[in-house]
C-alpha cells in the first residue's frame, strides 16, 4: 500500500496523463482543420506533458512499485483467516486436491485436519514471501507466523523453561547422566582441568532443560566459566530471531535496548531448509 501523498500523487498523474492525451488528439484535429485555437491547445499540451514528466520522474524517485495482485498469496492468507475463524470445511477446500489424495493415502482425513486445528485460538504476524515461479500454475512461498494454542498442560514443557534442578532433584532427570555428556562434549572442544567440574555441574542446575538442548550450551557453558577453545571446528546450525529493538538519539540513531535477550529463537533442526528470502532493509554491500 502506498502512503496517501504518494497515492494522490499517482492519481493526478494519471489525470494528467489523460489530459495530455486529450489535448494532443484536439490539437490534431484543429491543425489539420485549420481551426482557431490550435496554438492555445498545443501549449496546453505542452504544460500538462511536462507535469506528467515530472510526476512520473518523483514517483520513480521515490521508490514506488506497482505490484500486480497476487491470487494465489490470498489463497493462503484465506485459508489461515478461515482456520482461525473455526470455518474448517472452508479452509480444507483450499487444499489441492493432489494433497487431500495424498493425506488419504496417509490414513488422514478432513475430520483429522479439523481435530489438529481446533487448538488454534489466533493467528498474528502472518507474513507471505514469494519464492518463485515453478510454471504459470505453480508457485513458491515462504509463510511464517506466530500462533496461540490450547492445549492439554504438559508439565514436563513447563518446567523445561525452569532450571533444569527442578527436574534432576525429583528423578525426571539423571544430574550424573547430564554432567557426563556435558563434560565429554566440552573436552572435545575445550581444555577443561578438574577443578572446572563443579562449576559446569552448577552452570548445569542452573540452566534450563530447554537451553540445555540448545546447539549453542556447549559454546555458553566454556564461554561463562573461561575455558581455553581448542583450535577445533564445531557443528554449523541455523536460528531464527526475532528481537524487539528499541532506538534513541545520541548523535544519530542508537540501538537503546532489545538486541538481548531475544524476544524468541528458534533452531532449526539438521538438515532442515531455510528461507531464502531478499533483504529488504539490510542489503549487502
Amino acid at each position: 500500500m502506498l502512503p496517501t501523498a504518494l497515492r494522490y500523487l499517482v492519481e493526478a498523474v494519471v489525470a494528467l496523463s489523460l489530459v495530455t492525451l486529450l489535448a494532443g488528439i484536439l490539437y490534431l484535429a484543429l491543425s489539420v482543420l485549420q481551426k482557431r485555437g490550435a496554438g492555445t491547445v498545443r501549449a496546453l499540451t505542452i504544460v500538462t506533458g511536462i507535469l506528467t514528466a515530472a510526476g512520473a520522474l518523483w514517483i520513480k524517485a521515490s521508490g514506488a512499485q506497482v505490484t500486480t495482485h497476487d491470487e494465489a498469496r490470498d489463497t493462503i492468507c484465506t485459508f489461515y483467516d478461515h482456520v482461525q475463524r473455526k470455518d474448517f470445511a472452508q479452509a480444507f477446500d483450499l487444499v489441492h486436491d493432489a494433497r487431500k489424495e495424498e493425506m488419504k493415502q496417509q490414513g488422514r482425513t478432513y475430520e483429522d485436519f479439523k481435530k489438529s486445528s481446533e487448538s488454534v485460538r489466533e493467528y498474528r504476524n502472518i507474513q507471505i514471501d514469494f519464492e518463485q515461479a515453478e510454471s504459470n500454475t505453480s508457485r513458491l512461498y515462504w509463510v511464517s507466523f506466530d500462533v496461540k494454542d490450547s492445549f492439554p498442560e504438559n508439565r514436563l514443557s513447563d518446567d523445561s523453561w525452569h532450571s533444569s534442578s527442578r527436574m534432576i532433584d525429583a528423578g525426571v532427570v539423571s544430574g550424573k547422566k547430564l554432567l557426563d555428556i556435558v563434560m565429554s562434549d566440552l573436552g572435545r572442544y575445550y581444555d577443561v582441568p578438574e577443578e572446572a567440574v563443579p562449576k559446569v555441574r552448577e552452570y548445569l542446575r542452573k540452566a534450563s532443560l530447554h537451553f540445555i538442548l540448545e546447539p549453542a550450551f556447549i559454546a555458553d557453558v566454556g564461554d561463562a566459566i573461561h575455558l581455553n577453545r581448542k583450535p577445533v571446528n564445531g557443528v554449523e546450525s541455523w536460528s531464527h530471531h526475532i528481537e524487539s529493538v528499541k532506538l534513541q538519539t545520541d548523535n544519530g540513531w542508537k540501538i537503546r535496548s532489545g538486541l538481548f535477550p531475544e524476544t524468541f529463537i528458534g533452531t532449526y533442526q539438521p538438515g532442515a531448509e531455510h528461507p531464502m528470502l531478499p533483504a529488504r532493509s539490510c542489503p549487502t554491500k
